[in-house]
């Protein structure tokens, strides 16, 4: 689990956390597979773990180091072949 802190000027409701309302400056706790969303929208991570979670995301980022799948689009499909009827 992640924690991370609503960085706006005024209350927002977080359809993620179930509808919930966070106040601004409220830490709160998402899922780890959802850190990356609430980083993307502007939130900030609240501690130690997830800013090093936030690092290594954005280190495999401007890298363009996999993360598990597989992008590469070098190999083709083989060709379709023709049946003779």
């Amino acid at each position: 689990m992640a924690k991370v802190r609503q960085p706006y000027d005024e209350p927002v409701v977080v359809p993620a956390l179930d509808h919930r309302t966070v106040n601004p400056g409220q830490v709160v706790t998402v899922d780890d597979r959802e850190v990356a969303s609430f980083l993307a929208a502007g939130w900030t991570p609240a501690d130690a773990d997830t800013k090093k979670t936030a690092a290594k995301r954005a280190d495999v980022e401007s890298t363009g180091a996999s993360t598990g799948a597989s992008t590469d689009t070098s190999e083709t499909a083989p060709a379709a072949q023709e049946v003779e009827s």
